[in-house]
């Protein structure tokens, strides 16, 4: 004989218990709860993305990097590459040459390619970060200093490099599109046929509630001050940060002039471009800049 339980016999009958009512309620509840407020921090973070300045942007970014001691520490910076950063580099790099590394920190992609015999030059945009960076590399015996340069764009002028880093998670702080189109096109001018670049950045499946939210309102404002709109997968962090899917990123990149030769989501959001053949990309002139000139 079969056993028949209270639970088969409510399935049977289509009865659910008063316990069973009272839990589908409270989820049910509890998910429209999270989806209005994340609807409500869209809407938030939207207006404030829409009508936010550059300097706005700015200073949240320097005051989030602020309060993240371990950027400017000797251990994690000296720890060199993450294992991922450590194999696209062997697989798609030259084993040997002169590599370029944007958003460069205090340092740590620079420590790493050094370890691995390559001629490599570092920029930052932030003071305290690039200062920390000469200090830690120098300190280390290395005649080698992070560079000041100016955010978001550029840094390396008509330099030549045969491989290009940005560093760590930085194209992902890119406040634009065609901010970032205008950066990867420099890129492209500083690169032999075919040269790679190595980018990170934050990845994303299907627009979120957040996302669609945000998109709505900022798109709102930022046709009333006629300025560019903002792109689904636009947030605020609580810095500016922007989410990638592949097609979005391929898109971009594709008009910069590269081709997207791989994408992966873990550990990290990172793609390895490839400069596509007959584009050369766009020369740079240098942006004059030193540490003092930042700092001011």
């Amino acid at each position: 004989m079969i056993p028949y339980s209270s639970s088969m016999r409510r399935r049977v009958l289509g009865r659910r218990s008063p316990a069973e009512i009272a839990v589908a309620a409270h989820l049910r509840g509890k998910a429209l709860l999270t989806r209005a407020f994340r609807m409500a921090m869209g809407a938030h973070d939207g207006l404030w993305l829409g009508f936010a300045s550059e300097t706005f942007l700015t200073t949240l970014d320097e005051r989030y990097y602020a309060g993240q001691g371990m950027y400017l520490d000797a251990g994690y910076n000296g720890a060199g590459l993450h294992e991922w950063e450590r194999a696209q580099i062997a697989e798609h790099f030259p084993a040997s040459g002169r590599i370029g590394v944007t958003a460069a920190g205090a340092g740590r992609e620079v420590f790493g390619l050094l370890q691995l015999g390559y001629e490599v030059v570092g920029f930052e945009a932030n003071v305290a970060l690039a200062e920390r960076g000469t200090e830690l590399l120098q300190a280390a015996g290395h005649d080698v200093e992070v560079r000041c340069s100016v955010r978001d764009h550029w840094p390396g002028g008509e330099d030549r490099f045969d491989a290009v880093i940005l560093g760590w998670g930085s194209y992902t702080l890119i406040a634009s599109r065609n901010r970032r189109i205008a950066l990867l096109r420099g890129v492209a001018g500083a690169l032999p046929a075919s040269g790679p670049v190595l980018i990170s950045f934050f990845s994303r499946g299907a627009a979120t509630t957040y996302h669609r939210s945000l998109h709505r309102v900022a798109s709102v404002a930022r046709r009333l001050q006629q300025r560019e709109g903002p792109a689904v997968g636009d947030a605020l962090s609580p810095n500016f940060v922007h989410y990638f899917d592949p097609e979005q990123l391929a898109s971009e990149v594709a008009e910069a002039g590269f081709d997207l030769v791989t994408f992966a989501e873990k550990p990290y959001g990172h793609a390895i471009l490839q400069k596509a053949d007959g584009r050369n990309g766009t020369a740079v002139a240098s942006l004059p800049t030193t540490c003092a000139a930042n700092r001011a």
